[in-house]
């Protein structure tokens, strides 16, 4: 296994096959320059178009990337949800789930998961869970 599947594992609900699925779909994190290509490699992208200075979001995700990726970051944001309810990303698709359809807050969600994936990979640092704040 490598060490970039290492590393994918350290987030809480990652097993082996996703951590290795998703290092082989990304074939070298060094091909994407930013979070945002890399979000638009898993197809999780929502496509926009710019005129007079204002951007206007059309339709949803382009889905243009590895339907299987997709489906293990989706198993792991709500993986995240039941089981670790105090880490940011469980946090954050909760925050989303209240103002969003279920579907549509796991999609944000897995977004956010991918930018920490590349982050992740990119400075070759495990997952670290924001500690929570003392009242």
């Amino acid at each position: 296994m490598s060490e970039d599947a290492r590393l994918l594992m350290t987030i809480k609900g990652v097993s082996a096959l996703t951590a290795v699925t998703i290092v082989t779909a990304i074939d070298g994190i060094y091909r994407f320059e930013t979070p945002e290509s890399l979000v638009s490699f898993f197809g999780l992208a929502v496509p926009h178009k710019e005129s007079a200075g204002k951007k206007v979001k059309i339709g949803v995700i382009t889905k243009e990337g590895d339907p299987l990726v997709r489906k293990y970051l989706a198993n792991v944001v709500m993986q995240q949800n039941m089981w670790c309810k105090d880490s940011d990303l469980s946090q954050f698709y909760r925050k989303k789930a209240d103002v969003m359809p279920h579907w549509k807050a796991v999609t944000a969600a897995m977004r956010k998961l991918t930018c920490i994936i590349w982050a992740m990979l990119t400075k070759k640092q495990a997952y670290r869970l924001r500690p929570v704040a003392q009242a």
